[in-house]
């Protein structure tokens, strides 16, 4: 438990740094949509991993990976408080983080996120071993997490892909919907003939 309690404090700080740094892009480009998607879908956080499936490394991979899924209970609400200012409240694991966003950004936010409506965080995950542990770990056979931590990450990629294509098409945003159909179909496509092999 101390183990889980000190990988998910370092997935929180990784959250609130990467929304900051998400925030102030958005304000620097003037872009109303960001917001408007954060109120509409929420905010997608994509982690990455280099971990092999084999031996202490594999320890490590099943930590970070319940760490991720465990993000995904928590949420973000905006505050007109200084911009980087924040309080956590909650549960364990069912953390809301009250993030300040300061005036100028209050400004441009729609009305439900000023109403303290909650933004849910997807996370995702995905991860692919590089060293010479991983070349044992798939001799041998015991690869299966890294397979099954992708697959689930594309699935949920998908699955917040779906809502933002919808979203777009619905309110009429100008945006390449068909290039990043073209990116992410055949990642599907190969999940869909993967999943019928198994």
């Amino acid at each position: 438990e101390m183990r889980m309690n000190q990988c998910f404090s370092q997935g929180l700080t990784t959250i609130y740094t990467s929304f900051h740094i998400a925030l102030l892009d958005a304000y620097t480009r003037d872009d109303t949509t960001f917001f408007n998607i954060l109120d509409n879908i929420g905010y997608l956080v994509q982690f990455q991993c280099l971990l092999s499936t084999h031996g202490g490394e594999l320890t490590m991979l099943e930590d970070h990976w319940i760490t991720i899924n465990n993000l995904a209970h928590c949420n973000i609400v905006l505050t007109s408080e200084e911009l980087g200012e924040f309080s956590l409240s909650g549960l364990a694991y069912k953390v809301t983080i009250s993030f300040g966003v300061g005036s100028d950004i209050w400004g441009m936010l729609p009305v439900g996120l000023k109403n303290r409506k909650p933004i849910p965080i997807s996370t995702v995950l995905f991860t692919k071993g590089v060293n010479e542990q991983q070349m044992l770990s798939e001799r041998v056979g015991t690869n299966t997490m890294e397979h099954t931590i992708n697959i689930d990450g594309l699935c949920k990629l998908e699955v917040y892909f779906m809502m933002y294509k919808e979203y777009i098409t619905q309110n009429n945003i100008p945006g390449d919907i068909q290039k990043l159909d073209s990116l992410i179909s055949p990642y599907v496509s190969m999940h869909v003939r993967t999943s019928t092999k198994m």
